[in-house]
């Protein structure tokens, strides 16, 4: 059976419940414990609160399946000098302060798949819009399946109940499958 044929048959026999809220249609599933149909699956973070969240979440879903690797990545979208008012040499520190703590934040989710013994590497990509680098990383490599968090960093404190802008646009412009795991509002974005 076709991996999406499967994956649409695993997602309609666990679902839970359908509720709509506020124009959102919900699907609350349950993952079942064969994840043997992943073999690589690719984990866009941002470094929220809420990302760290998710990336929890998708670490206890994919634990216990031997054969799986998970390709984290942090895309950035360095400024170019040809494209600002700012000179060469601030442009050139605030790119490497931004890679520099997109590397920390690599790290520390490094180590949650590491715990649960999960086969992972972690890079950074570039790429304007952040949303475009993701899709094209996961044109680019051997990926099954999308994993992320349904908000990051840009997430407003109404945005409760609605896929962030970043997370929809990957949904939109991917062939692939995305598991959009659900964040509530647990850290600082821009509505802090």
């Amino acid at each position: 059976m076709p991996k999406r044929k499967r994956l649409h048959q695993l997602l309609m026999e666990r679902l839970i419940s359908v509720s709509e809220r506020s124009h959102c249609l919900k699907l609350y599933i349950t993952i079942h414990k064969d994840t043997t149909m992943f073999n690589h699956v690719l984990v866009p973070v941002d470094g929220s609160q809420t990302s760290l969240q998710a990336t929890g979440a998708i670490a206890e879903i994919f634990k216990s399946a031997p054969n799986v690797k998970v390709t984290i990545v942090l895309a950035i979208s360095p400024l170019k000098v040809e494209e600002t008012d700012f000179d060469a040499e601030y442009v050139e520190k605030h790119n490497n302060a931004m890679l520099q703590r997109a590397n920390g934040v690599l790290n520390t989710i490094s180590g949650r798949f590491a715990e649960q013994g999960i086969t992972h590497t972690a890079k950074v990509i570039q790429g304007d819009p952040v949303s475009a680098a993701i899709v094209n990383e996961a044109s680019a490599g051997n990926y099954d399946l999308i994993a992320m968090g349904s908000h990051g960093l840009g997430m407003e404190k109404s945005d409760s109940h609605y896929l962030g802008s970043v997370t929809e646009r990957v949904i939109r412009r991917t062939d692939l499958p995305v598991m959009v795991i659900p964040v509530h509002r647990i850290g600082k974005g821009r509505g802090d």
